[in-house]
This record gives C-alpha cells, structure tokens and sequence, in this order.
C-alpha cells in the first residue's frame, strides 16, 4: 500500500491546495494521503478517511516534525525533549521531517544536538519531494546511523508537487493506530514516484 505522508492544503502558509486536489491522484495511484498542516490538524480531512489520515507538521524551534495520534495543542511544550516524550505518551509518533533542509533538525541544530532529538525521533523523512537529492542521501545516513524507520512525503504545496515521493506499505492501513504501529516498527520504505524531482 502507498502513503503519501507529508502532505498540506491551503491552512497552511504557502500552500494554495484543496482536500479535493488530492482525490483523483488517490485514486490513481490506489494510494491514501496523510494531511500534515502546520501546527493544526485538518479537521475536514478527518471526515474522508477512504482518502487521508491526519496528522500535523509541528514547526519548532528545532527544526520540522510531522506528528501522528497526538494533539497539535501539545505545541505549547517549548522543550523538545519533553514534546517527543508526550506525544510518545499519548501514542504517537515524531518523524524528521526533511531533517537536512534549512528548517530541518539538522539545518537549525549543531550537528551534536540534532542527533541527541534524531535518536528519540521514531521515524526519518529521507525522501521529501521539495528536497534536494543530497539532503535525501545525508538523511539516509542518519536514519541508518541511528537504526530508524524511513519515510516518504511529497511535502505538497501546490497540484505540482502531489504524490512526487510516498511511502510504502506491506499491507492495507485503515487506521491512523494501524499506520502509526507499521512506522513505528519499521514496515515500510520511501518510494521515488517522479523523475521530475532534485
């Protein structure tokens, strides 16, 4: 099965896209579509769960995270330690999202301290349509280097970017429990959908 994980409409900044843009690429694909605004989860989306899981992308002072099972009310936890551990406690999961871009952990840390938070992370974006491929193959590493999980999110923006990257599944995920479980345990594996991309 195929998830594209990284995803956003129009209540996020920069983006111009509609839950509906995504529908016939959904369809297409015979994939689903995580919805990943920032610091708030879509509500709407929620309501279409023959398309979307919902999530949110949390933008911290240490970088970007997308976040599943939890609240976005949990960004008033300024620590980041203390924001990975709650979520954890409320059953989800944190994925680095685009890790070596500008707003990635590694593009706002030093390198010793993005790794402390890359260690506590359950998950590694290493492919993320609106990243370069070198930042790809350094986020590859950093996911190996720490025994991670990998993802791919096309990190959609406008109609352009949809479905550019997902991520692959071994079996069929109905539930937002399912998907977190199959990434938290390491089933699943970043999947190249455009030539068009880096």
């Amino acid at each position: 099965m195929l998830i594209d994980l990284h995803n956003h409409t129009d209540l996020s900044s920069g983006s111009n896209l509609a839950l509906e843009d995504y529908v016939p690429y959904a369809k297409a694909y015979g994939a689903r579509v995580a919805i990943t605004d920032h610091d708030i989860l879509n509500s709407e989306a929620n309501e279409y769960r023959d398309f979307f899981f919902c999530g949110f992308e949390a933008i911290t002072d240490y970088g970007h995270f997308l976040v599943f099972g939890a609240s976005p009310e949990l960004m008033h936890i300024q620590n980041i330690y203390l924001f990975i551990e709650t979520v954890h406690a409320e059953g989800g999961i944190v994925i680095a999202a685009h890790p070596f871009r500008n707003t990635g952990v590694f593009g706002m840390l030093d390198t010793e301290s993005a790794e402390k938070i890359i260690d506590l992370v359950d998950a590694v974006e290493v492919y993320n349509g609106r990243s370069f491929f070198d930042e790809w193959e350094k986020a590859i590493e950093i996911a190996k280097k720490f025994d991670k999980p990998m993802t791919g999110g096309s990190d959609a923006l406008t109609e352009f970017d949809i479905f550019r990257v997902a991520t692959e599944f071994p079996e069929d995920i109905n539930t937002l429990e399912e998907l977190i479980e199959q990434i938290r345990t390491g089933q699943c594996k970043p999947l190249l959908l455009s030539d068009d991309i880096g």
